[in-house]
């Protein structure tokens, strides 16, 4: 019914639609990002240290909430990160997960972030996936529409210290000719693709 009403109403409506289907997606992605947490929690021993914090800003000022971080009992790496409302703490409004490799470094990572006043959909979700090429450190990051929003790169090359940041607006005008930048990114992918789901 609601389609065919967009049917008659036009665009105003096909972009509500849009809306409304990130917003079921978005939602799904921090679903998927906790059960991932659980499920890495579970797999390996882990230690966890919790805090009370509270906001300073002028839209959640005195917005008071718990975080948990675990960590890999036996390499300390931090696997996952939570903060739930501290009246409320079925009310999850940050989630990180870290996937290690095997050499224990996070080969991507997941965050869904909720507004605190607002938990109807995630204000913002990332994807990152990384890469290690010799002395370097790359991420591309995505949003959980599949969206390239950053690209980060530090380290050295060749003896030359290497900082490349692309922010979304600039991604369209990357140097992607240059030897640092391939150097980089070259090994990453240029969508999320199967990453989108979290794994």
């Amino acid at each position: 019914m609601k389609r065919l009403i967009c049917l008659v109403v036009g665009l105003a409506c096909a972009t509500a639609l849009h809306a409304e289907t990130q917003a079921v997606r978005w939602n799904r992605f921090a679903d998927q990002v906790y059960q991932l947490h659980l499920k890495s929690i579970a797999a390996q021993p882990a230690r966890s240290e919790e805090s009370t914090q509270a906001y300073e800003g002028d839209m959640a000022k005195n917005y008071t909430y718990r975080e948990t971080q675990f960590f890999a009992a036996g390499s300390n790496k931090l696997l996952s990160k939570l903060r739930v409302d501290q009246d409320d703490p079925s009310k999850r409004y940050y989630l990180e997960v870290n996937v290690l490799d095997s050499q224990g470094r996070v080969a991507r990572d997941y965050i869904a972030l909720y507004l605190p006043w607002s938990m109807s959909q995630p204000a913002r979700t990332f994807i990152s996936l990384h890469a290690y090429p010799g002395e370097l450190h790359a991420f591309r990051q995505f949003n959980a529409s599949g969206q390239r929003i950053l690209e980060l790169c530090e380290g050295r090359l060749q003896g030359k210290k290497v900082m490349l940041l692309f922010e979304e607006a600039e991604l369209d005008k990357t140097p992607e000719a240059s030897a640092a930048y391939r150097a980089c990114f070259g090994g990453l992918p240029l969508q999320a693709g199967e990453f989108l789901t979290p794994q």
